[in-house]
């Protein structure tokens, strides 16, 4: 009697078959998208994923990651009004348009990060009033304006570790008055003038920065400094 085989006998054409069975799952599992864990927490990295994903977001926690060219969408965070926690990390956003943050006034953290050549201009968190810590960490040649945390009353911890050529008005800092922790940590930073008016401060990091001159006051008055 003839038999008849229904499946490919050699290793070969096995892997081959199982290649092509599984070929739409693997490229659907690495496609550009928004991932929600159920649980508030939303990770995106692609516009399109992004735009389609905004009418039904009731995020928490929300991360745009490696999209490059995120302000070619109209209003980018449109939709995410109820998010807390806002990461953004290798976005290339500049220039930062002006009411880029409007859509998410409930944000009490941010971190924006990988972002080169971001520049800060006056104003640029107003629409952040509950922000209460911001990492600007890991932006080369960051350049923040004398205005540039102004509105930002409620900010407690502010942290712009590993920004290398860091390019800072200290005078920006006067609009903070609830500072308590401030890390300027391997910034190339060259001056640093007085801190006597933060009498909040209880940790002030100022390491690896090569070259640092310190003011002759610029410790004074920081009496619940602590680290």
């Amino acid at each position: 009697m003839m038999s008849v085989q229904l499946f490919p006998t050699s290793p070969v054409l096995v892997l081959c078959s199982l290649l092509i069975i599984l070929y739409p799952y693997t490229v659907s599992a690495t496609k550009s998208s928004c991932d929600d864990d159920g649980n508030g927490d939303v990770t995106c990295t692609s516009n399109e994923a992004l735009s389609k994903f905004q009418a039904r977001s009731t995020a928490d926690f929300l991360t745009l990651s490696d999209m490059p060219n995120l302000l070619s969408l109209k209003d980018p965070l449109h939709g995410f009004q109820q998010v807390r926690r806002l990461n953004i990390i290798k976005c290339n956003i500049q220039p930062l348009p002006q009411d880029f943050f409007n859509p998410v006034p409930n944000v009490l953290v941010l971190f924006w990060q990988q972002n080169p050549g971001l520049q800060l201009q006056a104003n640029a968190f107003s629409a952040l009033p509950k922000l209460v810590h911001l990492h600007l960490n890991y932006n080369p040649g960051l350049v923040v304006t004398p205005n540039t945390f102004s509105g930002l009353s409620a900010l407690t911890d502010l942290v712009f570790d590993h920004s290398i050529s860091l390019k800072m008005h200290m005078e920006s800092l006067s609009h903070l008055p609830s500072l308590e922790k401030l890390y300027i940590i391997n910034c190339s930073l060259h001056f640093v003038p007085s801190f006597k008016n933060f009498t909040k401060l209880t940790e002030l990091a100022l390491q690896y920065n090569h070259g640092l001159v310190l003011a002759s006051d610029t410790f004074d008055g920081l009496s619940k400094l602590t680290h």
